[in-house]
């Protein structure tokens, strides 16, 4: 279900701390740092000239931070959460396990 930003601006997608929000308040704290990130969504962005385009994006402490250029060029005006990757057949056979916590370093680390 898309959200509609033009009739509820404030419905953004639920955010949670960044690894830099241990730091706010220390001597670490940058101005490039961000407290709170959400999870890639699906946007839709209108271009100045009207067109739409389909594309990813995130929120960094309530504002949208596009992985594209052409975002400066127009506005995000609706997003929805992403679809679960296709999996093939799941049966209960060959039912892939959930991905844990540590997923990427546990596929590139090896205990010898």
């Amino acid at each position: 279900m898309w959200h509609d930003l033009k009739k509820n601006p404030k419905d953004l997608p639920e955010e949670h701390n960044s690894i830099f929000a241990k730091l706010k308040g220390t001597a670490k704290w940058n101005p490039h740092m961000f407290e709170k990130i959400s999870d890639h969504v699906d946007v839709t962005v209108e271009l100045l000239d009207g067109t739409r385009v389909v594309d990813t994006a995130k929120t960094k402490d309530g504002q949208w931070s596009p992985d594209r250029t052409y975002f400066s060029m127009g506005e995000v005006i609706a997003w929805k959460e992403r679809p679960e990757p296709y999996r093939g057949d799941c049966t209960e056979e060959n039912k892939a396990e959930e991905p844990g916590e540590n997923w990427l370093m546990d596929r590139f680390t090896t205990v010898i």
